[in-house]
């Protein structure tokens, strides 16, 4: 079955849509992507001091980050600990801004970093409300913490 064909006019109008919508920045999700980014790192360091042979967990092969995550909660101190509902709600985050770029499903994503994050923060910073935190500004806050956290578990490891 032949495909439709599609005129010059069409190619370059369809090339000029593309190409706008690649060349704009999203500020917000480059730094989702980066910082979830930096928290798999600090992820895969944690999992691999806890693991006695850490080569068999085969972290070359790319297993998925909440792979990694039950891992490391099931094998290291602090599984039970609240602050990986906060490390969850990055990653979910960042699984809504690279399979959706925009929509409601981004927003409620942040909302949750958001709660997650309010009770891990200095009590006079508490009010996490978007106009004096903007989400750029919480995203790299539940990251900081997330590899804190993430940090103390691997020092936990190695006691």
């Amino acid at each position: 079955m032949d495909e439709p064909k599609m005129s010059e006019e069409e190619v370059a109008k369809f090339l000029a849509g593309f190409s706008r919508r690649i060349s704009e920045i999203d500020r917000l999700a480059t730094a989702v992507l980066k910082a979830h980014f930096l928290v798999e790192e600090f992820l895969d360091r944690a999992l691999a001091a806890a693991a006695k042979s850490p080569k068999h967990l085969e972290l070359e092969r790319n297993p998925r980050f909440a792979q990694k995550m039950k891992w490391l909660r099931a094998f290291a101190p602090l599984g039970d600990d609240s602050r990986w509902e906060l490390v969850s709600a990055l990653n979910n985050l960042r699984n809504k801004v690279a399979h959706k770029v925009d929509g409601p499903e981004r927003k409620e994503a942040l909302q949750k970093l958001r709660k997650e994050l309010a009770p891990h923060v200095k009590k006079e910073l508490s009010v996490l409300n978007e106009q004096r935190w903007p989400d750029y500004n919480i995203v790299l806050a539940a990251a900081m913490e997330s590899n804190l956290f993430l940090t103390q578990v691997r020092t936990e490891v190695g006691k």
